[in-house]
């Protein structure tokens, strides 16, 4: 049997090399990245990591690149309700200074529109931007494109010592049918740093998100990352965040998906130093033709790090979900604590689900677990609950909430627990 050649794009109007920016640095690095694209493509089912998520609509749809005109504002709410605070907002493929709040930001604390930060501070951000999301795995074609093309993205600098109270909100929409913007983040904390950034991607009709977020945490910096996805399903949202933690530094991760023809965000922590930890939460759902696939993976890279992952999926008529999350605990590497759990509600027979926790262990003094369960609702439970008057839709909505419950609690923005909540499980929320 013939190796199968890497899936392509030709309907893509995102086939062209890569602007020339005038920064030979970044035109290098780009120009790196355009040939890793040409070179492995598309990933598809071939490759492992990539096993369960369809990747054709991409393919089959007409998309193309945002024209880089700034788009008049629309009449629709920005933002998640009940999240206030600083926030930069990506109106059809462009920043949008409009619409964005970054007037009152503290001292200490820096957002900046990519291709500006990268103008003016290209020699001390080269050190970094590229660099953490790597371009050599056979399954590097969406990265490899985004890091090429992308032109739009928001530098976010928070100096030692600095804790910023408010959460910080990148808002990216899209209106315009068949958009497929590229984006890029860059997010770095100095010593001792604190901040909550809340990513919020949502779009209309046919049209595809494709992000990457780079982070680098100082030692003892604190970061509370919220990645909150929702379209329809003519909607595909690609997202990477790669992080670095040093010592004594915290990551934590909160990804919600509700609904999308594909959403697959994926997360990879690198714990590079003594007491370095990271908590990786996510939930995802959907019906219909919607998919969710989560992926993740976590390097314990030095003594005494901690890692844990807590996934649920409700999937109802026809969707299908997928987690795959893999610990990797290298050598030296001793007295880690690493704990992977995923667990799927099917309310539909016609739903499926997929779960692949995986550990990779070259250490012998480590506290690993991980488990995985895929079921339907109770029947006991709902029987208990209907003969008590609650018609069987309410019911429904009230365990599938208690179901991913011990998830959300973990979710540090109430406003963003309440967000998923209402989208897994429509009905009254608290």
């Amino acid at each position: 049997m013939s190796t199968p050649r890497p899936l392509q794009a030709p309907t893509l109007a995102l086939a062209r090399a890569p602007r020339q920016t005038g920064f030979p640095w970044l035109d290098a690095l780009r120009g790196r990245a355009w040939e890793t694209f040409r070179r492995v493509g598309l990933p598809g089912p071939r490759l492992d990591e990539w096993k369960y998520a369809d990747t054709h609509p991409l393919t089959q749809a007409e998309l193309r690149l945002p024209s880089g005109e700034m788009p008049p504002a629309v009449n629709a709410q920005v933002g998640i309700d009940g999240i206030d605070g600083p926030r930069a907002v990506f109106l059809d493929g462009v920043f949008h200074p409009g619409l964005s709040r970054l007037d009152e930001l503290p001292e200490g604390v820096r957002v900046r529109p990519l291709m500006e930060a990268l103008a003016e501070d290209g020699e001390t951000l080269a050190r970094v931007y590229g660099l953490i999301a790597d371009l050599d795995g056979a399954d590097a074609g969406l990265r490899a494109l985004d890091l090429a093309l992308a032109e739009q993205g928001a530098v976010i600098e928070v100096a030692a010592g600095t804790a910023m109270e408010a959460p910080l909100s990148l808002v990216h929409l899209v209106s315009d049918e068949g958009l497929a913007p590229q984006w890029r983040h860059l997010v770095i904390l100095g010593e001792g740093a604190r901040l909550t950034l809340v990513e919020h991607y949502q779009g209309l009709g046919t049209h595809w998100h494709n992000a990457v977020t780079e982070i680098d945490l100082g030692a003892r910096a604190e970061l509370d990352h919220l990645r909150l996805y929702e379209a329809g399903e003519g909607g595909v949202h690609t997202h990477e965040a790669w992080v670095r933690v040093a010592e004594a530094g915290r990551y934590g991760s909160y990804a919600a998906t509700a609904g999308a023809r594909l959403a697959r965000p994926y997360t990879t922590v690198s714990l590079e130093a003594p007491e370095a930890r990271a908590g990786l939460y996510g939930v995802y759902g959907g019906s219909g033709r919607h998919q969710a696939d989560h992926s993740t993976r976590t390097d314990h890279r030095a003594p005494r790090t901690q890692s844990v992952q807590l996934f649920k999926g409700v999937l109802d008529a026809g969707a299908r979900g997928a987690y795959t999350g893999r610990v990797v605990v290298h050598p030296g590497a001793q007295k880690i604590e690493a704990e992977q759990r995923n667990a799927n509600l099917l309310l539909s027979r016609a739903a499926e689900a997929d779960a692949r926790p995986q550990l990779e262990i070259y250490a012998d003094d480590v506290k690993c677990a991980h488990g995985a369960a895929v079921g339907e609702l109770d029947r006991d439970a709902l029987f208990y609950l209907r003969a008590r008057g609650i018609g069987e839709p309410e019911a429904r909505a009230i365990l599938t909430r208690a179901f991913v419950e011990d998830v959300l609690d973990a979710f540090p923005l109430p406003a963003a627990a309440r967000w998923a909540r209402e989208r897994l499980a429509p009905g009254d929320n608290p």
